[in-house]
């Protein structure tokens, strides 16, 4: 079986899942090719384009691309069998999607909302994406009648029966399941994103060469730690407001950025950076408790990653996170309440024995194998059909 896979970018939570789930399938039976994110100057070109729109489309904070690149002209995509697609703005528009459709089965990894809007890829508290994205509140007025015939376009785009929605979340499946006035051509496959195999690591020599042997480490992991939505503000307040004995016992990781974010100075904190990470073997070695306090989000892989490194988590009850966390017994806080979060986080700094011991089974529930058969699977159905 021979696949495109097309996805914008190789960085952040998609591009990480993106490239995982190639590599999972080139582990099988399967012929797997990348298109899109290594050429240079097609990646400098989609950055700009999305901060364009950002200057000129946007009202709002939130990351819209209702305009996108069509940089796959010139791609030979005949020889393939079938058409994967996972980060898809400023790679290929909507209508060459329906047109690619017409040719092959096309999956659609969703990531976040973005297939099924007028160009947000989170909704927040909006419910326009259930109709026709009328009257957008997060745009321009001069753009909105654009928003509204991406959104008709999308709606056709899901009622193709060519067209196969992916999702790692059940809850980002139901957001899309009522986002469409027509019916979806085909259900939606909810496949968890894949974590490769862990490397082991001595945890008390990662925590030397850190100096911070002693303490109970909090891990706040993102590659743009100062984005609002990574929640990163609630937790420093949670942190902030910890009775000074139990605030005396945590350190504070930071991992990703460039930049080290404004931390209040009562709390003791290390900083990895995004070009020092690669140089860490295992970050999950220094963590005792990895904290996702995202306001959106869809599945994060550093769940998956500390659940497979048997790293406790506390999460926030948005989006996805709640449903991963359930499975596997980790705690859930609504991060916007900050004593209920320094309470959660208390409660795990005083015991620091309590077993969690999921390494295993999250192991197995992520593993390649079981990522790549199911979609295997998928397709043979989609391309047999």
């Amino acid at each position: 079986m021979n696949i495109a896979l097309l996805t914008t970018t190789l960085s952040g939570g998609a591009g990480i899942a993106a490239e995982r789930s190639g590599e999972a399938l080139a582990k099988s039976s399967a012929e797997v090719t990348v298109i899109g994110p290594r050429v240079t100057k097609n990646r400098y070109i989609s950055k700009a384009l999305t901060l364009v729109q950002s200057q000129i489309v946007q009202n709002s904070g939130e990351l819209i691309t209702t305009f996108s690149l069509n940089k796959i002209d010139g791609e030979d995509l005949e020889r393939f069998d079938l058409i994967h697609l996972h980060a898809f703005y400023n790679l290929i528009s909507t209508s060459s999607i329906s047109d690619l459709a017409r040719e092959k089965p096309v999956f659609i990894t969703m990531h976040d909302q973005r297939i099924s809007t007028g160009g947000c890829h989170y909704s927040g508290n909006c419910l326009g994406f259930k109709s026709s994205c009328s009257r957008c509140p997060k745009v321009n007025p001069i753009f909105r009648t654009f928003v509204e015939k991406e959104k008709s376009k999308v709606n056709y785009l899901l009622s193709n029966r060519n067209v196969y929605l992916v999702s790692p979340s059940k809850w980002l499946a139901n957001q899309v399941q009522k986002s469409s006035p027509l019916k979806l051509g085909n259900p939606i496959l909810v496949v968890p994103n894949p974590v490769p195999k862990q490397i082991e690591f001595d945890k008390t020599k990662i925590r030397n060469e850190m100096n911070i042997l002693g303490k109970t480490v909090i891990g706040f992991i993102s590659m743009i730690p100062e984005n609002p939505n990574k929640g990163l503000s609630q937790l420093l307040t949670s942190l902030n407001h910890l009775d000074a004995n139990i605030r005396q016992k945590v350190v504070l990781l930071i991992v990703g950025g460039r930049n080290t974010p404004e931390i209040p100075s009562n709390i003791e904190y290390r900083h990895v950076t995004q070009d020092e990470f690669s140089s860490v073997s295992n970050i999950y070695s220094a963590i005792d408790i990895l904290a996702v306090p995202s306001l959106q989000d869809n599945s994060p892989n550093v769940i998956a990653e500390a659940l497979c490194n048997n790293v406790k988590i506390i999460g926030s009850s948005f989006g996805g996170i709640p449903e991963l966390l359930q499975q596997f017994n980790q705690s859930i806080v609504d991060v916007n309440d900050h004593q209920s979060l320094k309470e959660e986080i208390k409660r795990l700094v005083e015991n620091p024995f309590e077993p969690i011991n999921v390494s295993t089974e999250a192991k197995n529930f992520f593993s390649y194998e079981n990522h790549a058969t199911t979609l295997l699977k998928a397709y043979e159905n989609a391309i047999n059909k």
